[in-house]
């Protein structure tokens, strides 16, 4: 969408100079400026239709010109297998927010040499030689690819690495966390029911034309609520609605973060705390420190700081290539059985 709220398509672009053509959805023309030139636009002019957010939960998203959180949390694979297992069989006979998790090892978080970068308006960035991407086909089984594939019968539908490939487009460190994991939420594509009762042209578009993939996200996602107050409690709020986890507030915290950084000697220029995508998305990165202690409370797995005065330095602090010892979420749960 053009700011304004208009909606429209990106008919021509040259990214490498910022310049975009852009066609009205509805008159299917392109836009041009008073005197009837075509109009050029730049990044900042445009940004991503997505889900209707009530008046209340934009007002207060004001104070930081925001109103969507997401969170990626990186661990390791004690705490990765506790998790997946946690969450237990992904349903394969409908569609939810959240359809199940992965635990990619961050050394394949990285992309091919003919990959592009992340564009939620395309349908695919990678290719089969992608290293993400064959993560995220190993890990997605037949009767899941089939419900996917039920959702959306008008297009060709395939796995697609999606936040996951922007937070590592962000953080250029995460590729060299050898024994680290990104824990990925998947989502399937919208059906076409959940596309024809959208609240709006802008919902509509955005199930119709971006989520419609089998997406490997970042942990979680989730719009600002009343009862959220910021978009730091929105991110934890939606980790245990997505992924069944918390974090303390010492975990959590920019402080604790930036010390665990510092363990692995890692500046927040390689490994940010938080980066934005667009004005109205923020993105928190957060660690769990090996010796974090995991208690469960109901369905939700806590992590905190271990009660003890032990090393809380994260494990795989050397860089690495990818070896043969990557696992699927399958291969999780036979490794507990």
């Amino acid at each position: 969408t053009a700011k304004g709220k208009r909606l429209a398509t990106i008919a021509n672009a040259w990214p490498e100079i910022d310049e975009f053509w852009i066609k009205d959805a509805s008159t299917k023309d392109y836009v041009r400026d008073e005197i009837g030139a075509q109009r050029v636009f730049g990044r900042e002019d445009l940004s991503l239709p997505s889900a209707k957010v009530s008046a209340n939960s934009a007002a207060k998203a004001a104070g930081e010109g925001a109103s969507q959180a997401r969170v990626l949390i990186i661990g390791a694979e004690e705490h990765m297998t506790r998790i997946l297992v946690n969450l237990g069989d992904a349903d394969t006979t409908m569609r939810k927010d959240t359809q199940c998790a992965l635990a990619v090892p961050c050394d394949a978080c990285c992309c091919g040499p003919n990959c592009t970068p992340f564009d939620a308006a395309r349908h695919a960035m990678c290719d089969l030689d992608c290293p993400l991407n064959r993560i995220a086909m190993g890990g997605i089984d037949d009767d899941l690819m089939d419900l996917a594939r039920s959702l959306r019968t008008d297009i060709p539908v395939s796995t697609r690495p999606f936040h996951l490939k922007q937070a590592v487009e962000s953080a250029p460190a995460i590729p060299t966390l050898q024994g680290l994991y990104c824990l990925s939420a998947v989502t399937l594509p919208y059906g076409n029911a959940d596309i024809a009762n959208a609240a709006d042209e802008l919902e509509q578009y955005y199930m119709k034309e971006v989520r419609c993939q089998i997406d490997l996200g970042v942990s979680a996602e989730s719009f600002l609520e009343d009862e959220d107050g910021s978009l730091e409690k929105a991110a934890q709020r939606a980790l245990g609605a997505s992924c069944r986890i918390s974090l303390s507030p010492e975990l959590w915290s920019d402080e604790s973060q930036r010390n665990l950084r510092d363990c692995i000697g890692l500046s927040l220029r390689d490994l940010p705390l938080v980066f934005w995508d667009g004005s109205e998305t923020k993105v928190f990165i957060r660690i769990l420190p090996a010796a974090a202690e995991c208690t469960k409370k109901g369905e939700i797995l806590h992590f905190s700081k271990p009660s003890t005065t032990a090393e809380v330095k994260a494990e795989g602090q050397q860089a690495g290539v990818p070896d043969a010892t990557h696992k699927t979420v399958a291969e999780w749960k036979l490794e507990q059985e």
